[in-house]
């Protein structure tokens, strides 16, 4: 499915129940998201770094492929993120013994809130603002 859908700049969840599943009861709180990840130095351009940097975000559903050989200026991955969590602006990787920090930004994102890093609603109506 190509997701997130948006309505009038608000994350629209869906999810397929199977067999028994009552409604009520089922969480609807996953959804997949493109995050490209800047500043990663040239030797984390591999897959196996990519995975790591993505499992610290969410589940990994796809990524484009990471090379030595052309250089670019970020990592490029799909995951399924749990919406109810404040997203991260941000994540520690080690590479040489030195923790550094990776930007991330977030593709398709509606209305969001960036104090608290919560979906629901923007800055301006932010109880923590």
């Amino acid at each position: 499915m190509n997701q997130p859908w948006h309505f009038d700049n608000h994350l629209f969840l869906i999810k397929v129940l199977y067999g028994a599943e009552q409604p009520s009861i089922v969480a609807i709180e996953t959804t997949y998201f493109w995050i490209r990840a800047y500043d990663v130095p040239l030797l984390l351009h591999n897959e196996h770094s990519l995975r790591l940097l993505a499992k610290g975000v969410g589940h990994l559903i796809a990524y484009e492929k990471p090379t030595q050989l052309e250089v670019k200026k970020i990592l490029k991955f799909r995951v399924d993120i749990n919406v109810s969590k404040p997203l991260l602006r941000a994540i520690t990787i080690r590479c040489s013994g030195e923790d550094l920090w990776v930007s991330l930004k977030y593709e398709s994102l509606p209305s969001f809130c960036f104090c608290c890093g919560v979906h629901d609603h923007f800055y301006r109506a932010c109880t923590l603002g």
